[in-house]
């Protein structure tokens, strides 16, 4: 797999520095890849003043864009004289992540990073509503980056691999990019999510021992041949037992990884796709950054509707570029 050519990085409305930028500007400085900084804002109070008079909305939202504009040209400046290749824009959007997917689409970028929120009151950044939707909608790879101010040494791929649809080998590919960028070790891990009969009482045993063992053993095969296929040493090879979401959230704790890499489990519903209950509980629980692959089949799938998005109502556009 070439390196990335072009990285989307979400930067914080706020205009602060932040880990997701650190994170984004090494990756494009060891990768060669251009680099674009975008901001996505919007301010409901600049909507109510749009009702009463639709100049003075069009000379706030001017402002508002300029100022964000100034500060991406000082971060691009600064940057540009490091040797990245470096384009900014302003963008305001009502509709945050519609406006990131289109542009997405719209500078062919092949990775997006960006922060998982700090929630006023919590402990540490949760996912927000904002990056679920990113998680499910995004066709390339989003990275979402947790305090972190290093280069990741350690990088996790979970994978599941009974899956059949070339997810795994995929997950592999970019975590072996990063780790290769970032000199960071690799560690493959799948978890055997099923529960042994000496775990629950007798009369309420999940499995008969023959087949917990049956299973056990088609799993661990499988994952031995998936990881011999990769050439990865017995080192680097984890087999976890255990609910899947719990048991990645303790190794990547316990052995200090700086990054999950893993492919969402998709199922399809009406008109979407969605994240499985899973994968979304393990990003609740995860002490690290993430970042999270589709399958080509998802990707293709997603990225047809960017490039076809619904017209909004009365024909407006839902955002303003400033570059």
């Amino acid at each position: 797999m070439n390196a990335y050519a072009r990285i989307l990085l979400i930067a914080k409305p706020d205009l602060h520095h932040a880990p997701a930028l650190e994170r984004a500007v090494r990756l494009a400085r060891r990768s060669g890849a251009a680099l674009h900084l975008v901001v996505f804002d919007h301010r409901a109070t600049l909507d109510v003043v749009a009702r009463l008079r639709a100049e003075d909305m069009r000379s706030m939202r001017e402002i508002f864009l300029r100022q964000r504009n100034a500060w991406l040209a000082e971060q691009a400046e600064a940057l540009r004289a490091q040797g990245l290749q470096v384009t900014t824009e302003a963008v305001w959007s009502a509709h945050a992540a519609e406006a990131i997917l289109a542009q997405v689409g719209a500078c062919a970028a092949d990775l997006v990073v960006k922060d998982v929120e700090q929630a006023p009151g919590l402990p540490r950044p949760l996912m927000s509503a904002l990056d679920w939707q990113l998680m499910r909608e995004c066709p390339v790879p989003v990275m979402l980056v947790r305090d972190e101010c290093q280069p990741p040494r350690r990088i996790v791929v979970a994978a599941d691999v009974l899956a059949g649809d070339g997810l795994n080998d995929k997950l592999l590919r970019q975590a072996a990019l990063l780790a290769a960028i970032d000199g960071a070790e690799l560690q493959l891990a799948h978890v055997f999510d099923a529960m042994a009969p000496s775990a629950a009482p007798a009369a309420d045993a999940l499995l008969p021992p023959g087949i917990y063992e049956a299973m056990r053993r088609t799993h661990e095969e499988a994952f031995a041949a998936f990881a011999a296929r990769h050439g990865l040493p017995a080192a680097q090879r984890h087999f976890l037992v255990g609910p899947t979401a719990p048991a990645l959230a303790h190794f990547a704790a316990e052995i200090g990884a700086e990054l999950l890499v893993l492919g969402a489990s998709y199922r399809r519903r009406p008109g979407r796709i969605v994240i499985g209950g899973t994968t979304a509980r393990l990003l609740d629980a995860l002490p690290c950054s993430v970042l999270v692959v589709k399958s080509d089949g998802a990707a293709k799938t997603l990225a047809a509707r960017i490039a076809t998005p619904p017209a909004p109502p009365g024909g407006d556009t839902p955002w303003t570029r400033a570059a």
